[in-house]
């Protein structure tokens, strides 16, 4: 299995230059990812480990991540429309869950997780719904980051909050040497 770099995930998920600096060369991504949070830059933190987390593990993690807070009825279902797609991975499920996202313009936890799974593979498409191009591969876990950083933020702390989103994430990781 290729991993990817520190710098190539930091790239693709707008990791800032400063928050990269402060980074050893050569970090492993729990090494950067804990780092990041000791410094208080859990979001930045959670962004990287959405970045090096294997793609078939972000859309549930970020679910996961979600169903821990209060949801609106919104969020919750374009949870389920995400959950219906994670189950059963058809493309029905994948366009109605991106058909969602695009109808509430991807604001909200559950829009953005809708996103995320919709993003998952495919095509981008206009708003008349032709092809415009394949799915750039930092969209997916960048809308789905998004989501888990919203759940974070609706808790009254946002730092521990995101602390234990990435405690379940880095689990998921795939060690170094695989």
């Amino acid at each position: 299995m290729t991993y990817p770099s520190l710098p190539d995930v930091a790239q693709a998920m707008g990791v800032p230059p400063p928050s990269l600096a402060m980074l050893r060369p050569g970090a492993t991504a729990v090494e950067a990812i804990r780092v990041l949070l000791d410094d208080g830059q859990p979001g930045t933190a959670l962004r990287l480990l959405a970045g090096w987390l294997p793609r078939g593990y972000v859309v549930p993690w970020a679910c996961q991540c979600a169903r821990d807070g209060e949801l609106s009825a919104l969020d919750a279902e374009g949870l389920t429309l995400t959950g219906t797609w994670l189950r059963h991975r058809r493309e029905t499920d994948r366009s109605s869950a991106l058909a969602f996202a695009m109808r509430h313009t991807f604001v909200g936890i559950g829009p953005m997780l809708a996103a995320s799974a919709g993003w998952s593979s495919g095509d981008l498409t206009d708003a008349a719904g032709k092809r415009i191009g394949p799915v750039p591969p930092p969209l997916m876990p960048r809308m789905a980051v998004g989501a888990v950083l919203l759940a974070a933020a609706s808790s009254p702390v946002f730092a521990s909050c995101c602390r234990a989103f990435a405690e379940a994430g880095l689990t998921l990781l795939p060690t170094e040497e695989s």
